[in-house]
């Protein structure tokens, strides 16, 4: 169910509110946003329990399609019912890494791209040409090491070890969620983040411009996810509770055209129809 025609990645949250929520991108640049998943006139068609099922291209927005794969085989990755991912362990890692390949408009091609700078990972997460490097190798949280349903980078050791000899503590993983949410929002560690915390504060100024917009609480008493639509995610630390998102995989399907084809009756009934043999001679 993660192959083929692609998957529509839903911020759990918002699968019952009035605008289900999606990973995707704008109309311009390569920002990976939380952005509406389907066109406003299908949203009052939804069914209760539509995540179970499939979504048809003609539905949604564009740039919500997403490849998912190749994965690396430490592990399994299981699509349940629900549209929840059950992640079993391996033997090296929490669970298979995973490439995230948008699939539609002018950046179709690209891969989801966790930051990568080796002094500070983190930050306003984008997607960018497909290099295969650590930070463009997601994973689904299991539940142990990370929170379940959330997607996540690992951080390589080295830079962790890096890290360390400065005398700051790196977390190992890094989950996508959204800036000003939960309790644990990135510092400039060493003043060299100039262009992403000019960012950052951006996002925070988007946050409290627009927190009247929705009040009712999401998830565990924090504010709506529907307070974040349009804004652009970030890499932030998976026990950042309240920032990190909780996805479910809803597959593509396409639908068939029925074939155009005459019954027997209006073969016989019609003395117009002409029906040719299928020994008929070339």
């Amino acid at each position: 169910s993660l192959e083929g025609h692609g998957t529509l990645i839903v911020a759990k949250e918002t699968i019952n509110s009035s605008y289900p929520l999606c990973l995707g991108l704008g109309s311009i640049e390569n920002k990976v946003r939380l952005v509406p998943c389907f066109h406003d006139e299908v949203i009052p068609t939804l069914a209760p329990g539509w995540e179970t099922g499939g979504v048809i291209i003609e539905e949604v927005r564009n740039h919500t399609r997403w490849s998912i794969g190749p994965c690396s085989s430490d592990g399994n990755l299981k699509r349940l019912e629900t549209g929840e991912v059950q992640i079993t362990r391996g033997y090296y890692t929490p669970g298979p890494r995973c490439m995230f390949t948008l699939m539609d408009g002018l950046r179709a091609g690209r891969c989801l791209d966790g930051e990568s700078l080796d002094n500070q990972p983190g930050g306003p997460v984008h997607v960018f040409p497909c290099t295969r490097r650590w930070n463009q190798f997601l994973s689904f949280g299991n539940g142990i090491e990370t929170p379940a349903g959330s997607i996540h980078t690992t951080i390589p050791l080295h830079t962790i070890n890096r890290i360390a000899e400065t005398g700051k503590e790196q977390e190992p993983y890094m989950c996508l969620g959204v800036a000003h949410r939960g309790n644990q929002d990135e510092g400039d560690w060493f003043n060299e983040r100039v262009d992403f915390f000019n960012s950052y504060q951006d996002l925070v100024k988007e946050a409290e411009e627009n927190k009247t917009l929705v009040e009712d609480q999401g998830q565990g008493g924090y504010r709506s996810l529907l307070n974040w639509i349009g804004m652009h995610l970030m890499a932030t630390q998976c026990s950042n509770k309240g920032a990190v998102i909780e996805w479910v995989l809803v597959p593509f399907i396409v639908e068939e055209d029925e074939p155009e084809f005459l019954s027997n009756e209006n073969a016989t009934s019609d003395p117009q129809v002409e029906v040719q043999s299928d020994d008929e001679e070339l």
